[in-house]
């Protein structure tokens, strides 16, 4: 039967697995869900966790190609008067 946990529980565990060095087993043992399953919800926030990185990443250097686009405009509208 598959057993549904709440976002409060899932994200306690991760936390308590992330930020304390909890195993797996010792979370399961203590909360009564599978090691597999608390190993899935810490791997799933990780990739969750690289992609929001990497997004912001990207955010930035969008960011600072737009600003040096508009700076070389500007030197280009002063290079013609």
């Amino acid at each position: 039967m598959i057993q549904k946990h709440s976002e409060e529980l899932k994200n306690k565990l991760i936390k308590l697995h992330l930020q304390e060095g909890r195993t797996y087993n010792s979370l399961s043992e203590e909360y009564g869900v599978s090691k597999v399953t608390i190993a899935k919800w810490c791997k799933d926030f990780n990739k969750e966790c690289q992609v929001k990185a990497e997004n912001n990443s990207n955010s930035l250097n969008a960011a600072e190609v737009m600003k040096e686009n508009l700076r070389l405009k500007i030197e280009l509208e002063e290079m013609k008067k």
